[in-house]
């Protein structure tokens, strides 16, 4: 499966996107770090048992080239 090209700059956007669906209601965000930067391991409910699946690694950005868009 290829990477998913997703950018979302400020808590304001990834707010808005994560409340617009219920595509992520259940999800765990586990913090991790990912080559030095701070990340998120996500975990989707998986199955009638309520376990819970790798979904994505979701890494989080914040440098100067990306403040400056």
């Amino acid at each position: 499966m290829p990477p998913l090209t997703w950018w979302l700059r400020g808590r304001a956007e990834v707010q808005k996107v994560l409340l617009a669906s219920e595509a992520c209601r259940g999800d765990r965000m586990v913090p991790v770090v990912a080559n030095g930067s701070p990340a998120f391991g996500q975990y989707r409910l998986d199955g009638p048992e309520g376990a819970h699946a790798p979904f994505a690694l979701v890494i989080v950005t914040d440098t100067d080239e990306f403040r400056r868009v």
